[in-house]
């Protein structure tokens, strides 16, 4: 049996589209949500920021290094590492995908501007529906990683250009 794969223009745009809206689902569960696969710490969580509230503690920092400074002291910790980690490596892929999936978005500064808008939303709504918080470090990390991914998609874009010359200069035989 014998499998022929036509891949297409319109396959590959229909993939990334795919693969865009798979990666902003991941933005809603593990990112705004920060769903686990348990509902009560979701619950949890909500409770004790609406108690913090009701104290007069609420969940933003306007501060610029100012939860980055001690997790970077204390890099070795399970928590610190994994929110700096988490707070780069989830954003790659939006400026990966985004110049990727949709072509009018393949400039540095459209890409810049469009992911911080999605990462001021996702901040926005993790504090208004008490589901995590508003933290300007975290807002640096995010758009420290997507340009990281626009980056990388620059890369692999040159890379590409890079070979396909090679390949027309070796097949066009001289005149």
């Amino acid at each position: 049996m014998q499998f022929n794969i036509i891949i297409t223009k319109e396959n590959f745009n229909k993939l990334f589209n795919k693969l865009w809206h798979a990666y902003l689902l991941f933005l809603l569960l593990f990112v705004i949500i920060k769903f686990n696969g348990n509902i009560y710490n979701l619950i949890d969580r909500i409770k004790q920021i609406h108690y913090n509230r009701s104290l007069g503690y609420w969940n933003v920092n306007l501060v610029p290094f100012r939860s980055i400074a001690p997790y970077i002291k204390e890099i070795h910790s399970n928590y610190a590492f994994m929110n700096i980690t988490g707070n780069i490596v989830s954003y790659i892929p939006l400026g990966f995908l985004m110049p990727l999936t949709f072509r009018k978005y393949r400039s540095f500064w459209k890409v810049s501007l469009r992911s911080f808008v999605i990462i001021i939303i996702v901040e926005s709504l993790q504090f208004l529906l008490l589901l995590g918080y508003f933290d300007v470090d975290d807002i640096m990390l995010n758009m420290l990683s997507a340009i990281l991914g626009f980056l990388f998609f620059k890369f692999l874009l040159l890379c590409y250009h890079i070979k396909l010359s090679r390949t027309r200069m070796r097949v066009t035989p001289p005149k």
